[in-house]
């Protein structure tokens, strides 16, 4: 273990963990909640959200990965067979069929299926490798490039081909 920050109660929030083929990156949310005067930091790693009151409230929550590949058109991504999933661009409602294969945009929300742990690879062959990720307390996933027609201020010309992101997230669309 490289990094592991802990609670007084010793619970694990964030922790990464290297090996010579792998590193790890695992992190957990059941704390107190947010109080108002830092909720402006909420993108700083080990805060948490919890309700602390009387009335339900909904969020949702993801982490945004952002994996580096060779060529994005020849990546694949494993573990989302059989799953529904949103286009987000038109909303259009899907299944996939196998591996997906990222040789076109994609802004794809995912229903994973009900299981105690997610898992995916990202096949990339241009660097002869295969990133595994495992998630859990999560419902859907969200894979993502924006291919060359999306404008972004901070990527430059052709960024888009060299990186995907497979987010694990909490319960968006509502429609699923």
């Amino acid at each position: 273990i490289i990094l592991k920050a802990v609670l007084n109660d010793q619970r694990t929030l964030l922790g990464l963990a290297e090996d010579a083929e792998w590193v790890e990156i695992s992190f957990s949310d059941n704390g107190p909640g947010i109080p108002k005067d830092i909720q402006d930091k909420v993108f700083i790693p080990n805060f948490t959200t919890k309700n602390t009151g009387e009335t339900p409230f909904e969020f949702t929550a993801g982490f945004h990965p952002y994996f580096l590949v060779r060529e994005r058109d020849n990546v694949s991504v494993r573990g989302l067979d059989g799953c529904k999933y949103v286009y987000a661009v038109d909303m259009s409602e899907h299944v996939q069929e196998g591996d997906l294969k990222m040789n076109t945009d994609a802004d794809h929300v995912y229903t994973l299926k009900e299981e105690l742990k997610h898992e995916f690879a990202i096949l990339d062959p241009g660097l002869k490798r295969a990133l595994a990720m495992v998630s859990t307390g999560n419902e859907c996933a969200v894979v993502w490039n924006p291919g060359p027609e999306t404008k972004l201020a901070d990527f430059e010309d052709g960024d888009w081909r060299k990186f995907i992101c497979v987010e694990p997230v909490t319960i968006w669309p509502k429609a699923l």
